[in-house]
C-alpha cells in the first residue's frame, strides 16, 4: 500500500527577515540598463500579483535591498547641499556685499552649473549613478567661485562709477569689469579641473568606479566656467544697472577693515613667532594625517542589510536560522538597548 499526498522538494535554503521564516528572491537588471526604471517595473508586476498572494496569507516585502534606494538617497543629498550652499552663497555674499541681487546672481550659478553637467552626461549615455552624484556634490563648493568673482568685480565698478563727475555707460563698465577678471577665473577654472584629470586615467574597477566621478565634477567646474562669463555679467546688467548702490560699505567690512589693521601690525611686530608656530602647526598637523580615516564618497545608509552564513554540512535550516538570529543580537545587542 502507498500513500499519495501532496509535496514539496526538499529545501536546501532557509532565510529569515526581521526574525521571521521567509524567502528571499533577488532579480538582478543586466550590464547597462537603467536600475531605477527596471526597479519601477518590477514593483508595477508585483503590484499586479499582489491581491493574488494576500490570499493565500503571502506578504511581499518590496524594500528589501532595493537599488533605487540608493539614488534617492544621493538625489536628496545632493538636493540638501544645493540648497545649504545657495543659503550660504547668498549670505555670506550679503554679509561683505551688502547687496541682495549680487548674492543671488552668484546663488544662480549653483542650480545652472549641475543641471548643464547632467545635461552633458546624458549626452555621454552617462546615468545619475552614486558616483556622478557623488562628483557633483564634491563641486557644489566649487562652481559658485568663478561667478563671485565676476559679480563681486562688477558690482564694485558700478558702486566706484556712480561716484564719478561724468558716468560710463552701464553696458561698458559690466563689460570692463568682466574682462578685468576673466583670465584669472579661466586660468583657475583649468587648474582645478587638471587636478581632477587624473581619474580619467585610472584603469580596470577603479577606472570604472571614480571615472564618472570625475567627469561629474569636471563638466560642472566647465559649466560653472561658462556660467560666470556669459549668464553673470547678463544678470549684473540686469539687475544691478539700474539700482542705486548706497554710499556706506557693509557694516560686516567695516568691522573686519578695522580689526585687520590692528591684527596686521602685531603680526608685523611678532613675525618670526608666527612663522615658528605656524610651521610647528603644519608638521604637527603632517604626523597626524596617518591616523585619519578617509573616504572618497559620501556614505550611504540604505537602512537595511542581508547577512549570509555557513554552517557545518548537515545542520538542519531550523537550526541555522537559531544560530544566525543568536549572533544577530549578541552582535548588535548595544544598538537594540
Amino acid at each position: 500500500m502507498a500513500a499519495i499526498k501532496e509535496g514539496s522538494i526538499p529545501t536546501i535554503s532557509a532565510a529569515s527577515i526581521n526574525g521571521e521564516e521567509g524567502i528571499y528572491l533577488s532579480v538582478q537588471g543586466q550590464l547597462g540598463s537603467d536600475t531605477y526604471k527596471l526597479t519601477q517595473l518590477i514593483e508595477a508586476a508585483v503590484a499586479d500579483i499582489n491581491p493574488s498572494l494576500l490570499e493565500q496569507d503571502i506578504q511581499i516585502n518590496p524594500e528589501l535591498f532595493r537599488p533605487a534606494n540608493f539614488i534617492n538617497a544621493s538625489i536628496k543629498g545632493v538636493r540638501v547641499d544645493i540648497l545649504i550652499g545657495s543659503l550660504l552663497v547668498i549670505v555670506v555674499l550679503f554679509l561683505f556685499l551688502f547687496n541682495f541681487r549680487t548674492a543671488f546672481i552668484s546663488a544662480t550659478a549653483i542650480p545652472l552649473s549641475l543641471l548643464s553637467a547632467i545635461i552633458i552626461l546624458g549626452y555621454f549615455n552617462l546615468g545619475l549613478n552614486i558616483m556622478v552624484l557623488s562628483g557633483l556634490a564634491i563641486a557644489l563648493g566649487e562652481v559658485v567661485d568663478d561667478a563671485i568673482i565676476d559679480s563681486e568685480n562688477i558690482f564694485r565698478r558700478l558702486k566706484e562709477n556712480i561716484k564719478l563727475a561724468n558716468p560710463l555707460p552701464v553696458a561698458k563698465v559690466v563689460y570692463d569689469a568682466s574682462m578685468e577678471v576673466r583670465s584669472s577665473v579661466v586660468y583657475a577654472t583649468m587648474i582645478v579641473v587638471t587636478v581632477f584629470l587624473p581619474l580619467l586615467s585610472l584603469n580596470g574597477v577603479a577606472g570604472k568606479l571614480f571615472g564618472p566621478l570625475g567627469l561629474a565634477y569636471i563638466f560642472s567646474i566647465l559649466a560653472s566656467l561658462v556660467v560666470a562669463l556669459t549668464v553673470t555679467p547678463a544678470l549684473s546688467f540686469l539687475l544691478l544697472g539700474k539700482q542705486k548702490f548706497k554710499s556706506s560699505e557693509s557694516p560686516m567690512m567695516s568691522y573686519l577693515k578695522t580689526k585687520y589693521v590692528k591684527t596686521l601690525y602685531l603680526i608685523e611686530k611678532k613675525s618670526t613667532a608666527i612663522m615658528l608656530f605656524t610651521f610647528t602647526f603644519i608638521l604637527i598637523g603632517f604626523s597626524l594625517v596617518p591616523l585619519f580615516k578617509t573616504q572618497f564618497i559620501p556614505p550611504l545608509h540604505e537602512g537595511h542589510f542581508i547577512m549570509h552564513m555557513t554552517a557545518l554540512p548537515g545542520t538542519s535550516e531550523k537550526e541555522s536560522l537559531r544560530i544566525l538570529e543568536m549572533k544577530l543580537v549578541k552582535k548588535f545587542e548595544k544598538y537594540l538597548k
